[in-house]
């Protein structure tokens, strides 16, 4: 299973229920190409993030929630044991969908932004990548493009 999300400087990933920087075709790139043709996980509150599309296309989309969703394609699940969650998913948000999944990623992609975007979600990175090692990082602009993979000692 792997992970992917984007954080801004103080390791914020939200603000006001949306992703607080603008549109950003190299981030939008990189999210497209480690997602495009799998299945991705997201919990409720990403899934009703207003600038998310609905459903994301050529994904099979699966949301975490306790309230299903009547959209052909999105399959709802209650929790992050069904079955229905392959192994080789992509979690894609928020903070405490990619945390309960920790113990199930292996790999993680994560953009980094060098601004501080005033958020009010974030997500603990320090804790989330003890598990992972630096494998690899691309710059561009004021953006790092980072993939971390598990550990071989956890």
């Amino acid at each position: 299973m792997k992970a992917i999300f984007a954080v801004d400087s103080n390791g914020g990933i939200g603000k006001d229920g949306t992703l607080p920087w603008p549109k950003n075709k190299d981030d939008f790139a990189w999210f497209k190409q480690h997602t495009l043709g799998k299945t991705v996980v997201m919990g409720r509150k990403t899934w009703d993030d207003p600038a998310f599309p609905k459903p994301l296309p050529n994904r099979t989309n699966i949301v975490v929630t306790s309230k299903p969703i009547d959209i052909p394609g999105v399959i709802t699940v209650q929790s992050i044991e069904d079955p229905a969650i392959p192994a080789d998913a992509v979690v894609i948000g928020g903070a405490q969908l990619i945390q309960s999944f920790i113990n199930r990623i292996d790999t993680v992609y994560v953009t980094r932004f060098s601004s501080d975007y005033q958020c009010d979600t974030f997500i603990d990175t320090e804790t989330l990548l003890d598990n992972f090692t630096f494998n690899e990082c691309t710059i561009k602009a004021d953006l790092a493009f980072e993939t971390w993979l598990r550990c071989n000692n956890t």
